[in-house]
């Protein structure tokens, strides 16, 4: 479908005004004369009530057109195989049924549950990777402070409240985490001239006087957040840590970039293995006010919606090398656009200067397998 028209509706899941949750169902079918209202007589048949009703223009089909209909069910109707049916029998050439815990596809095919609206993100952004179960993270001196560890605990309960469509907390930074940036801060700017991607540099001027960017204050996410909206309609949310590749993924197809908000520890300032403000700001925030980097983040997350595990790795491979870790060449050089290099003022030089090989031949591997198991 047209990625341009993914409902990203502020209220939660659209219900009928009895409360009851809508179904929904999406049926392709074609563009001659009547082909709507057949398809609209078939489902009210199956329904109590019409909560929505959407055309969209699929991709992949000329002379069709997809229907998103939800509606509140009539108790007792066989949504599974009776509505199928009788769509294909009125001259559907797809039919996928929409549920609150999976997807049927009319066959006998189910895939994992996705959020279909910006709202359900609420709902599956609170499972977070624990790096002190991870043998090679767990030694790291973050995970060895107990204060730090407080302190850090205490921001990240701050973003386990957060709503969709709610402002964003402002965290009150201490001097030491305030310490911590200004460092951070101070050293990759002074490589981003020369190491940095031209987007990421324009972006960067860009925010220093409308986000308040400069070493004496962490920036506020709701800040920024509005920036980007204005920008290329992306936007930040708060999340507590590092998400499942899933998780995280589908967000992006949403326009919507989870966000941690606490500093990295102080005795690390050079590079952290987990995300944190610095990587947050530093890194990503630039790079999604550009058009096309936003785009290709967004295509990233649409492909994830629902796909099956070993897809959702492959996307994470393509993810990583590219938005995480990404360099291109430009007027001859290469340039880093990775947030992974642009918050880490070690690996933004190293990287660079080291050049690409290992990078490339990975990133290649990565792209073959997409390309060939989603066009198989």
């Amino acid at each position: 479908m047209d990625s341009t028209k993914v409902d990203c509706c502020e209220e939660g899941s659209k219900t009928s005004s009895s409360g009851t949750a809508a179904m929904s169902v999406v049926v392709t079918v074609g563009r001659s004369a009547g082909a709507l209202a057949k398809i609209l007589a078939v489902v009210e048949a199956y329904s109590s009530s019409l909560v929505h009703v959407e055309s969209r223009t699929p991709q992949d089909a000329e002379g069709q057109h997809d229907v998103c209909i939800s509606c509140t069910p009539r108790e007792g109707a066989d949504w599974c195989d009776g509505l199928v049916h009788k769509l294909e029998m009125s001259g559907a050439t797809k039919v996928c049924l929409l549920s609150d815990s999976k997807v049927h596809t009319g066959t006998n095919e189910e895939v994992p549950w996705f959020p279909r609206r910006a709202a359900d993100l609420d709902l599956m952004v609170t499972e977070i990777y624990d790096f002190t179960a991870d043998p090679e993270a767990a030694d790291l001196p973050a995970f060895q402070d107990a204060a730090y560890m407080e302190r850090r605990k205490f921001i990240s309960d701050q973003a386990l409240t957060y709503r969709h469509g709610n402002p964003i907390t402002c965290i009150e930074y201490n001097e030491e985490e305030t310490q911590t940036w200004r460092t951070v801060f101070r050293e990759v700017t002074k490589l981003y001239p020369k190491y940095a991607c031209r987007q990421h540099n324009e972006a960067f001027e860009v925010m220093k006087s409308t986000c308040g960017y400069s070493e004496q204050k962490i920036p506020d996410l709701e800040v920024a957040t509005k920036f980007l909206k204005e920008r290329t309609g992306f936007r930040l949310r708060p999340v507590a840590g590092q998400l499942t590749p899933r998780d995280f993924l589908s967000t992006l197809a949403f326009r919507v970039f989870c966000c941690t908000q606490y500093i990295r520890h102080p005795g690390e300032p050079l590079y952290t293995p987990e995300p944190d403000a610095c990587h947050e700001l530093l890194g990503h925030v630039p790079m999604l006010s550009d058009p096309t980097f936003a785009e290709f983040s967004q295509e990233i997350g649409l492909a994830c919606l629902g796909a099956p595990d070993e897809y959702v790795e492959k996307l994470s491979s393509l993810y990583w090398f590219t938005i995480e870790f990404g360099i291109c060449k430009e007027s001859g050089e290469l340039k880093a656009y990775g947030a992974g290099l642009l918050s880490s003022f070690g690996e933004m030089k190293v990287t660079v200067r080291t050049t690409l090989i290992l990078c490339r031949t990975e990133f290649s591997k990565c792209m073959c397998g997409v390309l060939h198991d989603m066009h198989a």
